[in-house]
């Protein structure tokens, strides 16, 4: 049977079956990384290549969900408060463009392409 191809991004994370049954904590540090570094998921690694009784070791899911690690903690401190404040989507966005900047602006020492 033919299925359509169905991508999931950060502003679907709560549309993602799989994971509803995670801890809230869980689900609230994936949106708070997932507002800072890019996340997309199809519904393919969900369904096929992600062993969800071994989350949240499963090597899949650790390469594909935006976990509290992936982010400094005074980086994932400063988002988790915006959004535990409600706060703009404007304001999250500008702290989220802050944050990645200071994330690894220059491999190597690199400044073009």
């Amino acid at each position: 049977e033919e299925r359509r191809f169905k991508v999931f991004t950060d502003r679907q994370l709560d549309k993602i079956e799989a994971i509803q049954n995670l801890p809230e904590e869980t689900l609230f540090e994936m949106k708070v990384v997932a507002s800072v570094l890019p996340f997309r998921v199809n519904e393919y690694v969900i369904n096929e290549l992600i062993n969800w009784d071994k989350v949240p070791n499963d090597p899949i899911y650790q390469l594909v969900f935006p976990q509290k690690g992936m982010l400094k903690d005074e980086h994932y401190e400063r988002m988790a408060q915006l959004h535990r404040e409600g706060a703009d989507k404007k304001d999250i966005q500008a702290a989220a463009k802050e944050i990645r900047d200071a994330l690894n602006p220059h491999p190597a020492g690199q400044m073009e392409m």
